[in-house]
């Protein structure tokens, strides 16, 4: 299935975005954030580069995922589309606390 949530376009395409696309491209985005994060701790990286950086890209990429559902959610809502929202909302709350409370992201951050 293409999904258009997936796509590193400039503006998000609203109109080709559908509620089965959702669940889908978010559970995608955080295993991939999930995968990068830990290879990123187990290379020994170090620094602003090589810490901050890559996260901020990992966070950027799911905001970019996630913000036009939220967006969608609030302009255009459905029960399907309401449903999607609903669903994701646990495994983005779940990504967050993992992220908050990782020990080796933490002791990266403090050598910075």
């Amino acid at each position: 299935m293409d999904n258009p949530l997936l796509h590193d376009a400039t503006l998000p395409a609203f109109l080709a975005i559908r509620p089965e696309h959702i669940e889908p491209a978010i559970r995608q985005v955080l295993e991939e954030n999930r995968r990068s994060l830990q290879e990123l701790l187990e290379s020994g990286a170090e620094g602003w580069d090589g810490i901050v950086v890559p996260i901020e890209r990992m966070q950027h990429r799911l905001a970019r995922t996630w913000s036009p559902v939220g967006h969608l959610n609030g302009v255009a809502n459905s029960d399907e589309l309401r449903a999607a929202y609903n669903t994701c909302l646990p495994l983005l709350t779940a990504y967050h606390t993992e992220i908050a409370q990782n020990a080796a992201l933490c002791a990266g951050y403090q050598r910075i």
